[in-house]
């Protein structure tokens, strides 16, 4: 008999934001609708693909709603692109994102990139991050990543962001960087 893990307790908000969405009243939800939860909705698995499609439907379109909904999620940005559910959400704003929102985003990971390279669904993001920055943005990665290179490699997450820095462009900067580590550890490899 397994231990049983007790689930996280849903607000009345988002059980009937569910029931809306299951009962195929979604169309009738507005960005208005979402204010105050965008986070809470962005962390549940029927909420996340939601607002994934609100967001892709929306981001082309600037409104305050929208930008609402990108402030609120910034408040909250690391539990949401570490959250199995709320990643995916984060995945959709980098994907299809004005810059403006993906520099909002990236602002909020800075400082805490190799803690969500080494994260399950941390790296994801991170890895998104790798493919819509620009090579300046990537190089402020590469710097917080710098001198934990070996540790990401054998990591089980880490690993993955290592492989999308090295499939993501060339840039002097990446060169130095793999040559340093290469240099400092050539009798480990």
């Amino acid at each position: 008999m397994g231990i049983n893990q007790p689930q996280e307790t849903k607000s009345p908000y988002l059980i009937n934001l569910r029931k809306c969405i299951k009962d195929k009243g979604e169309d009738n939800l507005t960005l208005e609708d979402l204010k105050g939860h965008a986070s809470e909705i962005a962390k549940d698995q029927i909420g996340s693909r939601f607002i994934q499609k609100v967001y892709e439907n929306h981001c082309k379109k600037s409104s305050k709603e929208l930008e609402g909904m990108i402030e609120e999620i910034k408040e909250d940005a690391i539990a949401v692109m570490k959250d199995v559910f709320g990643n995916y959400v984060i995945q959709k704003i980098l994907e299809f994102g004005p810059e403006i929102h993906i520099l909002i985003l990236f602002n909020e990971v800075k400082g805490k990139i190799l803690e969500m390279s080494r994260h399950i669904y941390g790296c994801r993001v991170i890895q998104r991050f790798m493919e819509v920055l620009k090579s300046d943005e990537q190089g402020n990665i590469l710097k917080e990543l710098d001198g934990n290179i070996l540790n990401c490699i054998y990591d089980q997450y880490g690993n993955h962001v290592i492989q999308k820095i090295l499939t993501e462009g060339y840039t002097e900067e990446k060169v130095k960087l793999f040559q340093k580590l290469i240099e400092e550890n050539c009798q480990q490899l």
